[in-house]
């Protein structure tokens, strides 16, 4: 049985028996190797068919609402009408790098299951890596930047901006895809198959290790602890503005409605679990970075790789939950009260 990944190869029984220890080595690496074969596949499996159950179904409630959108709105209002739609117009685009995404990761972690490695081809190879960094830079930034016109519209009531203007949304379409598509260009370019011997292909990345390791902390930055940070004080400070609106509301002896709660929570659980979400990935790939060739048992960094992917994909579950969730909720308040739902665009300081 032949293993390779990177610039780690695992090969046979006779040339890791030096000792004793090698030996026990091999013998736990080769038993995690076959367990991963089954349990890694399964983990993707399931991510996979719930992600793309509840994107598809998000992406059909919000491709209704973006054919009409007075349906979709918040409030009655013009101006929230346009916000509105202009939300559910990039989340439509988050909910295809999701799809995206769901289906393109479990294809890539093929190669560290198959015992032949990658199977899809020169194309395939770079096609898949192009299309899985793209897709995932592509919705972390949409989703700083819906967080972020939500924390200027709430935060400082600008509701007045005009933002269903076309032109202004393929401009923000543009700038949010400018770094996604330069990563892309770069995968494509450095991702290439190579063969590893007994017929074992990889897709690896042929760039100089310099050039990955640099690669690498400039995309975290970028894609990670940059929108980590304004995830947070965009929400922190919605949930500061909408308990001080809460706390005036009960000094004029007013009962808060129960929806304010929600405007509370949905923030918090968008940086948690953005957070908890990508960052096993994140450090898995710093620490396969720096131990590709001390390592002693490459099954294993692979396997907590493969299986950070999948809880890095779970975002992806849980975005569009969120959505359908405070939906449906919005729903039951309109048909019990007879009004729109809850303005949480409209909060003043």
């Amino acid at each position: 049985m032949a293993y390779g990944g990177g610039n780690i190869t695992f090969s046979n029984h006779s040339e890791r028996t030096a000792n004793g220890s090698a030996a026990s080595a091999f013998d736990y690496c080769h038993s995690l190797y076959l367990h991963s074969r089954i349990l890694v596949p399964l983990l993707h499996a399931v991510v996979t068919t719930v992600g793309l159950s509840i994107n598809l179904c998000m992406m059909l409630v919000l491709f209704r609402d973006l054919r009409r959108p007075s349906t979709g709105s918040l409030t009655r209002s013009g101006s929230l009408r346009g916000v509105s739609w202009n939300f559910q117009y990039f989340l439509f685009h988050i909910g295809l790098c999701h799809i995206c995404m769901l289906t393109t990761i479990p294809v890539w972690i093929t190669q560290t299951v198959f015992a032949q490695g990658w199977i899809f081809g020169y194309a395939g190879c770079k096609a898949v890596k192009g299309l899985i960094t793209f897709s995932m830079q592509y919705g972390i930034l949409t989703t700083v930047y819906i967080n972020a016109e939500r924390f200027v519209r709430v935060v400082y009531n600008k509701t007045r901006i005009k933002c269903g203007n076309s032109k202004t949304r393929i401009r923000t379409c543009l700038l949010c895809a400018c770094l996604p598509a330069i990563s892309c260009l770069t995968d494509v370019y450095f991702y290439t198959t190579v063969e590893l011997g007994r017929n074992v292909v990889m897709c690896v990345s042929t760039a100089d290790p310099r050039v990955k390791l640099a690669v690498l902390w400039i995309r975290t930055i970028i894609c990670f602890v940059a929108p980590v940070a304004v995830l947070a004080l965009c929400n922190g400070a919605l949930v500061y503005t909408v308990k001080r609106h809460v706390r005036k509301v009960s000094l004029l002896g007013v009962i808060p409605r129960s929806s304010l709660k929600g405007a509370q929570i949905i923030p918090l659980l968008t940086v948690t679990f953005f957070v908890c979400c990508w960052i096993p990935w994140i450090v898995s790939s710093v620490y396969y970075s720096f131990s590709q060739v001390r390592v002693r048992c490459p099954v294993t960094v692979f396997t907590v790789i493969n299986v950070s992917m999948a809880v890095g994909n779970v975002h992806c579950v849980m975005t569009p939950a969120m959505y359908l969730f405070v939906r449906a909720r919005r729903a039951k308040f309109s048909q019990t009260t007879g009004r729109t739902g809850p303005k949480w665009f409209s909060l003043r300081k």
